[in-house]
């Protein structure tokens, strides 16, 4: 009966695939349409529809295609999409000045076991991210004999400056503020009484040949340490010791190694003495779109931006009361972790949310022989829970997997679930989506990127300082403000040492920032937060303060970064991200 049922499905889904070409028309041989019904036949009805009109627009496009379409011209089609549904690495070319995409230039896809080469040509390429980013802000620009004339002028200038300040401070004062970023270094200064100015921005290797001393430079690096108890700055030029002391001014930002740091201070005897250190500038989306126009960095089919798409914006504001749930660490072997939810599904039936994002761990005891099974009980307790509420049924759910669920291996990126164990949740639940670690939304005009990883947690054990901490904030409200500020500034949702989170070199472009999306979701074991935005030079002030600061800001050009902790460590707690108010709210199950 099985196989009949399946043959009949078949059979009616290459009727309707060769209905659909027709009414656009477009003739395919028999060979394509059997191609994209076994590719299509395990997809939902509107699923298939998306990936049919795609095909449609990418064969309108060949102007050399025939009347009657091939199988060789369906299956380029069908992987040209498949491969836009994913995350599409990017290339920027220093002669166009865009950036473009990888398989445009020829560029085979990217295996999971790369070579060596890999390694270094990862960290280049975020370099070179960050530098074309820099040199588009008004603080610095290039190097050339020209600038570093006017350079050196105003140099001695600022020199003068501050030495007549200096002299007005007693002893007691400049203890006082030894930690005060504002008082150690020009280029991260806030206080601009000293008026416009520019940095030349080096690279180690102008540091490397110089035979005299280059005071007050700036220079563009990676933070390691190459030897033992010392630290280096590293380029694509190569790499010079850093001496990182008691004086040198660290601003916001959580410095660890392999993070990419803007150091000012003076090189003499093949040694760079910091005086100050911060993250790169980050860049609204504003003023990148400047620069590239509607480019698509996010990834997905569209070849443009759709937070340019006047359609979808009016489609958002229809629905401006659609709501996404966030899960953390939802633990289905739990009865009381499932009672809860139940609770959650009681009170959402009659909302119904778009989407309920579910992250991992799935299973509490992952060291037992039979969590898969356990995986696949659960599964089955929650989809009766679901099947209990009509309205929550039409909602989405995403499934995003965490470190310790069955089939991860401990580097990231990770696949989805394996299907063997989610194939009967997936049949009964129709609206199931069983995505990466990490993984991207689109709702709209709102790009949203989610993570399950203790980042947090591990960059707070590798820091080489702890972080300036304010009185009038807790550590912890500090420690997530500069975490918001490091991710932001680096472009990356995984600027960890290897050793500490280990990654396919090969897949690094999934990590990647750029541009800033509006919602960045890390699911860390921590205590829950909200950072409402990332483009905050100086440490967080009251929350009422930031506040009316976030109020008076357009949520449109902002970029929330939240962390919705662990559903059962932390008293059952999730978030709630309103989408068309690009609002997050904490939200408890008593």
């Amino acid at each position: 009966m099985g196989s009949r049922a399946d043959q009949l499905e078949k059979k009616n889904l290459i009727i309707e695939i060769t209905k659909y070409f027709r009414l656009n028309g477009v003739n395919v041989r028999s060979g394509g349409v059997e191609y994209l019904c076994d590719a299509l036949v395990h997809k939902s009805a509107q699923d298939r529809k998306v990936v049919l009109e795609q095909i449609i627009r990418f064969l309108q496009r060949q102007s050399e295609s025939s009347v009657v379409i091939s199988q060789e011209e369906i299956v380029l089609a069908y992987k040209e999409f498949t491969q836009q549904e994913s995350i599409v690495e990017l290339i920027y070319d220093e002669e166009k000045k865009h950036y473009t995409h990888a398989n445009a230039l020829g560029q085979s896809a990217p295996r999971l076991h790369e070579t060596a080469d890999w390694k270094t040509r990862v960290f280049v390429e975020r370099y070179e991210i960050l530098f074309q980013r820099c040199l588009r802000n008004p603080l610095f620009v290039r190097s050339s004999y020209e600038q570093e004339e006017e350079q050196r002028r105003q140099e001695d200038e600022r020199r003068k400056r501050r030495e007549a300040k200096r002299k007005e401070r007693t002893l007691l004062q400049i203890t006082q503020n030894a930690n005060d970023t504002a008082n150690s270094t020009l280029l991260f200064d806030d206080d601009d009484d000293h008026g416009p100015q520019t940095f030349v921005l080096r690279t180690v290797e102008e540091l490397l040949s110089s035979s005299v001393p280059i005071y007050n430079t700036v220079v563009l690096g990676m933070l390691s340490s190459l030897t033992e108890t010392k630290y280096h700055l590293e380029d694509p030029t190569g790499a010079v010791e850093i001496d990182i002391g008691i004086e040198t001014a660290f601003h916001s930002g959580l410095f660890i190694e392999n993070v990419f740091v803007i150091v000012e201070g003076w090189y003499e005897d093949r040694l760079f003495h910091a005086t100050g250190m911060g993250m790169p500038l980050p860049e609204p989306r504003s003023k990148t779109q400047l620069h590239f126009g509607d480019f698509n960095f996010f990834g997905g089919p569209s070849q443009v931006s759709l937070k340019l798409s006047s359609k979808l914006k009016r489609l958002e504001q229809k629905n401006a009361d659609d709501m996404i749930v966030i899960v953390s660490d939802l633990w289905l072997d739990r009865p009381d972790v499932l009672s809860k939810i139940d609770v959650m599904f009681k009170g959402f039936h009659q909302l119904r949310p778009f989407c309920f994002v579910f992250c991992g761990d799935f299973v509490s005891q992952t060291e037992r022989v039979d969590h898969g099974r356990l995986l696949q009980e659960g599964l089955d307790e929650l989809r009766k829970i679901i099947q209990k509420y009509p309205g929550i049924e039409e909602s989405r759910f995403v499934f995003v997997p965490g470190p310790a669920d069955i089939g991860s291996c401990g580097l990231l990126p990770r696949q989805r679930l394996p299907p063997s164990l989610t194939a009967s949740f997936e049949s009964k639940v129709k609206n199931a989506i069983f995505a990466t670690n990490p993984c991207r939304i689109q709702y709209c005009t709102k790009e949203i990127v989610i993570i399950r990883e203790d980042i947090l947690t591990k960059m707070c054990r590798t820091l080489i300082r702890d972080p300036v901490h304010d009185q009038r904030t807790s550590r912890f409200r500090s420690l997530t403000f500069n975490l918001a500020r490091t991710i932001a500034c680096q472009g990356h949702l995984c600027p960890l040492p290897p050793h500490i989170l280990p990654t396919y070199w090969s897949y690094d472009h999934v990590f990647r920032l750029y541009t800033l999306p509006d919602l960045i979701v890390i699911a860390d074991i921590q205590e829950p937060f909200v950072e409402k935005d990332v483009f905050l030079r100086k440490k967080p002030m009251e929350e009422s303060t930031q506040n009316n600061s976030q109020s008076q800001r357009d949520a449109s050009t902002s970029c929330l970064l939240a962390n919705p902790s662990s559903f059962p460590r932390h008293n059952f707690q999730f978030h709630v991200y309103m989408p068309f108010y690009n609002n997050i709210e904490l939200s408890q199950i008593e």
